[in-house]
């Protein structure tokens, strides 16, 4: 019984070091050289997508008319970088080829995007972070991650969606035609807003600061926070919550004054503010 085992614990030794050798080379797949580092031609393209599971993503900018992605960091060599063209639609997947009980390795997907590229931008990863540096301009970025990051987030997109379960959003600069935002328990950043706002968040935070003007606001919580910051006000505003505070700090024309609903107008009331939540506090300033 005792050598059965021992033999059982040999080939189970031979496999796991077999698996390993044979991750630790690079492995070549579709257009590029390596799954480290490949080329790809944007041309026709219109829609970007990008898809990872627990590799971080880095968007940068680039001159040219190619786009560049670069796998780094020390779970690089493990990794494998797969790129599909589908008509105007151009796929690109980083994963991990294996995984064991515990990874120990880090790796980024840095993706460097020509500046003349205008088009549709879709990234999506599980608990990979999202970082995008630099001032953007795409016709439509959509960010959805079940626990990571975005992070340092600034541009232009006439149409912008958000969707996170844990994830936190950190936007230093946003401009857009409307923005959706649907998150579970993660926290919204936002400084620097231009456009309407349409979001859903169960017991995520969330802190928009307008640039100027502000837009339409349509805004539900269950036990979430909200702040609205907005340098120039003019809305037709309606709060109401079920056990949270309500607050407007601008002078405004009162229309129903209550503890748990708010109706108001603030300078000319060209825009409307309509905020529900449950426990969570609203904050207007």
């Amino acid at each position: 019984m005792k050598k059965f085992f021992g033999i059982v614990l040999i080939l189970v030794g031979f496999f796991i070091a077999f698996l390993t050798i044979k991750g630790s080379v690079f492995f070549e797949t579709g257009e590029g050289t390596t799954a480290g580092k490949r080329q790809v031609q944007l041309r026709d393209v219109k829609d970007l997508m990008i898809e990872t599971s627990s590799i971080d993503i880095d968007v940068r900018e680039a001159s040219g008319n190619e786009l560049t992605l670069e796998l780094e960091g020390s779970g690089a060599n493990k990794a494998e970088l797969l790129s599909e063209n589908r008509g105007n639609q151009l796929f690109v997947q980083a994963k991990h080829r294996q995984s064991f009980l515990f990874n120990f390795t880090s790796t980024k997907l840095i993706v460097y995007v020509p500046a003349s590229y205008k088009n549709m931008v879709s990234i999506k990863t599980s608990s990979g972070d999202i970082t995008m540096s630099g001032d953007r301009t795409f016709s439509s970025l959509q960010l959805v991650t079940s626990s990571g990051d975005v992070k340092r987030l600034a541009g232009s997109f006439a149409d912008f969606d958000y969707r996170s379960s844990s994830g936190d959003l950190a936007a230093l600069k946003l401009v857009t035609n409307e923005a959706r935002f649907t998150t579970s328990s993660g926290d919204i950043f936002v400084k620097d807003f231009q456009g309407n706002v349409n979001g859903e968040s169960s017991s995520g935070d969330a802190y928009i600061e307008f640039a100027n003007k502000n837009g339409h606001v349509r805004w539900s919580s269950s036990s979430g926070d909200l702040v609205l910051h907005i340098p120039e006000p003019s809305y037709e505003i309606e709060l109401s919550t079920s056990s949270g505070d309500l607050l407007i700090s601008e002078p405004h024309e009162s229309v129903l004054q209550q503890k748990q609903h708010l109706k108001a107008k603030v300078g000319d009331g060209d825009k409307q503010i309509i905020v529900k939540t449950s426990s969570g506090d609203v904050v207007v300033k």
